[in-house]
């Protein structure tokens, strides 16, 4: 019996098709005004674990790639314009998948579980995404990235469900190929709609 539902927020809950998303590269390629190429390049080559797991600080991800491309911008500067960049996130969010979670929730417990750094949320609207959700697991504060294993065990502990009880949304195959290796249910996001055909056939809605 399904009793929680989990979603991933990029590429879910937030829309990173539109062109006010801000991704990494992108945040990188107007922070220290490189090309956008060159920005997925060094994001690409970049032991990004440690950022994304809470090991390295927001600064210190900063500093080396300063290293990297020899910039003498200021740490402190470039953290601010970063915060400054994360508040268009809110043109991201899909409202319309955020009103049928809203139904959702009247019959599951639903969570997020979002692979993120820590100076990339938009404090407001981190807020508002928080309230329609039972828990809200990040992977800066967790300690865990996706598609790790830990990861997922360490929400379904911390919400006190069973891997057949919870069905994992994520738009990564590689995540949702993770997730159902535990025995979660996974539906890979492509569109609400598809979304709603999906659960339905896992006898949801």
């Amino acid at each position: 019996m399904i009793k929680a539902i989990i979603f991933d927020m990029g590429g879910v809950i937030l829309d990173l098709s539109k062109k006010e998303s801000l991704s990494i590269p992108k945040a990188l390629s107007i922070m220290f005004e490189i090309s956008l190429e060159k920005a997925e390049e060094i994001w690409s080559g970049y032991n990004r674990v440690k950022i994304i797991t809470g090991k390295e600080t927001p600064g210190e991800f900063l500093r080396r790639v300063s290293k990297i491309i020899s910039s003498k911008k200021n740490i402190k500067t470039l953290l601010r314009k970063w915060r400054q960049l994360s508040l268009k996130d809110e043109n991201c969010i899909n409202w319309e998948l955020l009103s049928f979670i809203k139904d959702l929730r009247k019959e599951f417990k639903v969570y997020i579980m979002s692979d993120t750094v820590n100076v990339a949320q938009n404090d407001e609207l981190t807020k508002k995404v928080k309230s329609e959700f039972d828990g809200y697991f990040v992977s800066y504060e967790e300690g865990f990235k996706k598609p790790e294993k830990e990861s997922f065990l360490n929400v379904l502990k911390k919400i006190g469900k069973k891997p057949e009880e919870c069905i994992f949304i994520d738009d990564s195959v590689h995540n949702i190929k993770a997730a159902g290796k535990l025995g979660m249910k996974s539906i890979v996001f492509k569109s609400l709609n598809q979304l709603k055909k999906d659960l339905t056939e896992l006898r949801v809605k």
